[in-house]
């Protein structure tokens, strides 16, 4: 597979506390393994995993965004900056 297209996908809505991961990239489908989560399906292009949106967390720059609304301390953060 060529490096465009090992794709990750996050997907989740507000209706759920869940989020499903999709990757077909080894290197974060290992990551996720390794941090103990478990595939719910998986086959030669990639796997997917279900964790809680809690768990997401987006480090774009030296700013950390918690998809869950969560912040590390169990604050309830504004998204709407």
């Amino acid at each position: 597979m060529i490096p465009e297209e090992q794709e990750t996908i996050i997907r989740f809505d507000e209706s759920e506390n869940t989020a499903t991961v999709y990757s077909a990239s080894k290197k974060v489908i290992n990551r996720l393994k390794k941090a103990g989560m478990t595939p719910i399906a998986e086959d030669s292009c990639g796997a997917t995993f279900i964790t809680q949106k809690k768990c997401i967390k987006i480090k774009p720059f030296n700013r950390s965004i918690n998809i869950g609304g969560i912040n590390t301390r169990g604050r309830q953060i504004n998204l709407k900056k």
